[in-house]
């Protein structure tokens, strides 16, 4: 039989419902959907812990060690790898505004860098920073200025520091950008991924003096010492269901071939050659196979969007490339099941049909 020839038959069994194209499509986009999205959902629970984890700070490490920071040497932490941006800290006396003159709060001079571990999305270092708790309280926002004791100061950002377990003398302090030159008493750098890197944060300190006398620790525990999204991501239960359905969809296409025994071994004794029949076998069962996944992954796609998570292509991809063991599944099953059909059994499915 020529290709146009097995074309034409495969396409005439799939209109008719002799190659049962419609429940086999509706089966695998079930199939694919249910499997896929039960992955997309436990990737996405990784995801959304490892956002709070960052949200939180539990990836900052800090060391602290009195006068004995060296502001540049912490700065040029980023040059490690895993390490996101790095700064230095160290307290400069108080302030008092104009606005609540009975209150006074504590100054803390800081470089460049550990304003982008506050928060990496602000840029604008020409001014202070004020947690968002006083900002709200004094009724000012970014660009607004402050008469305070020491004169009138620029607001330049204001920055959430929630009460979750990090530490708190940010929420209640001034950030004064500085130049990095100088002594620190503190040096904080963002990680990620999470690990510990205390021993790189001592590099931060003065070569002149003892590293080993600084103390380090993170800026919240309370999502435990570090966070392994990796791991987690590459242990999940999950990550074999959609392989596990390409392996469903093989065993439930061998059965669609070998429920018609009978008719392929009629086929092959009315002169159809075994190649023709596996191949016409093939079509017939891919086409509705491929229809189903591509209707399976168009849901699977917006049900992605419509979770808001920031790596929709990534996510999609991955699942996208996962799936392919479907169609894969869908060819073996087709092509086994077809070839253990011989011609010499017609005459016994004949008796057993």
């Amino acid at each position: 039989m020529r290709l146009k020839e097995i074309a034409r038959e495969a396409w005439r069994d799939m209109v008719a419902g002799t190659a049962g194209a419609v429940p086999l499509a509706l089966l695998t986009c079930v199939l694919v959907l249910c499997c896929a999205g039960l992955d997309v959902w436990q990737i996405l629970a990784v995801e959304r812990q490892a956002i709070e984890y960052r949200n939180a700070k539990g990836n900052v490490l800090l060391l602290k060690n009195e006068n004995g920071v060296d502001g540049r040497a912490c700065a040029q932490l980023t040059a490690q790898r895993g390490i996101e941006a790095a700064g230095a800290l160290r307290q400069s006396g108080d302030m008092t505004l104009h606005a609540l003159p009975d209150n006074r709060f504590v100054i803390y001079e800081v470089t460049d860098g550990l304003l982008n571990v506050v928060d990496s999305s602000n840029s604008d270092h020409q001014g202070v920073w004020l947690p968002r708790t006083v900002a709200e309280k004094l009724a000012v926002a970014s660009g607004a200025t402050l008469e305070t004791t020491q004169g009138e100061i620029r607001v330049a950002g204001v920055c959430d520091w929630a009460e979750d377990g990090r530490d708190s003398r940010i929420g209640y302090a001034v950030l004064m950008p500085v130049a990095s030159y100088g002594a620190f008493d503190e040096c904080w750098a963002s990680v990620w991924p999470s690990s510990d890197m205390t021993d790189t944060l001592r590099l931060s300190v003065f070569y002149t003096m003892d590293p080993s006398n600084s103390q380090t620790g993170r800026v919240n525990y309370a999502f435990g010492d570090t966070m392994d999204a990796y791991g987690m991501f590459s242990t999940r239960l999950t990550r074999f269901a959609v392989p596990a359905a390409g392996a469903l969809v093989a065993l439930v296409v061998a059965a669609f071939c070998r429920r018609r025994k009978l008719e392929l071994s009629g086929n092959m004794h009315a002169g159809a050659s075994r190649s023709a029949v596996v191949l016409q076998m093939a079509v017939e069962h891919l086409v509705p196979v491929m229809i189903g996944w591509v209707c399976a992954y168009s849901a699977l796609y917006v049900m992605i969007r419509l979770q808001g998570t920031t790596s929709v292509s990534d996510v999609f991809i991955l699942e996208l490339k996962e799936g392919l063991w479907v169609p894969i599944g869908a060819w073996i099953g087709s092509t086994a099941a077809a070839l253990t059909i011989k011609e010499r059994d017609l005459f016994t499915h004949f008796k057993t049909r």
